[in-house]
């Protein structure tokens, strides 16, 4: 049965795909694939009860249930006993609000807003779009747009 959890520091949330019986040093592997940084300098932890994984035993076994969070920590230094501390930050109180959307492209790009691409179906289900700086643009000038973010 798959299952997928939620990985997360500070303000990262990376959600992995994983299997009940894949150990902890498997996931901590395909954290290696996104992050760079090794298995040995990773250690993951069950937020609520601050209690590290094991790297020889599973995900059930560290009772980890589907979509449930774990906290990524990384080492301090090259002393195997210095961790980072817990700090995942929450969405509900954000530092900074997102810049405000609206017609002003130039505006928002000034502030560096995100880029976002959204496919939809067809015209019954809601057009192709691109949303960049917070203005909805038709299909047809994807193209221009996209040449003009890079």
């Amino acid at each position: 049965m798959s299952m997928y959890l939620r990985v997360k520091r500070g303000k990262q949330t990376i959600f992995l795909h994983c299997e009940p019986t894949d150990s902890i040093l498997s996931l901590k592997h395909k954290i290696k694939a996104i992050t760079n940084v090794a298995p040995e300098d990773q250690k993951l932890m069950i937020i609520d009860e601050r209690i590290p994984c094991d790297d020889a035993k599973t995900v059930k076994e560290c009772k980890l249930e589907d979509a449930g969070s774990i906290a990524l920590l990384f080492k301090v230094s090259s002393d195997p006993i210095e961790w980072e501390e817990i700090n995942i930050a929450r969405f509900d109180e954000p530092e900074q609000p997102p810049p405000p959307l609206g017609p002003s492209s130039e505006a928002n790009a000034a502030r560096g807003a995100p880029v976002v691409v959204l496919f939809g179906g067809g015209a019954a289900r809601g057009a192709r779009a691109v949303v960049f700086g917070g203005l909805r643009m038709g299909a047809s000038v994807v193209s221009l747009a996209a040449r003009k973010a890079i």
